[in-house]
């Protein structure tokens, strides 16, 4: 499955989480809107930026490096 699509799903899912538990949820609105416009969003951020990105959304630290190869790869 693309990595980017499980990455959209992941941020919906923390979105509703957040809501749910009444925390703030509007750095994961904003993510949500970046990515829904630009696919190529993680090719144009810094790997640090990047990874704050993959945090939010709620990937596991030990899968990060991880995760963000498999998105930096999508085009190779």
């Amino acid at each position: 499955m693309d990595e980017f699509i499980i990455i959209k799903v992941m941020n919906e899912a923390m979105i509703k989480l957040k809501k749910s538990k009444n925390e703030n949820y509007t750095v994961n609105e904003t993510i949500k809107q970046y990515l829904e416009t630009d696919e190529d969003l993680f090719f144009k951020i810094s790997k640090n930026n990047a990874l704050q990105i993959l945090t939010s959304v709620g990937v596991a630290d030990d899968k990060l490096e991880e995760t963000y190869r498999k998105l930096m790869n999508k085009k190779i």
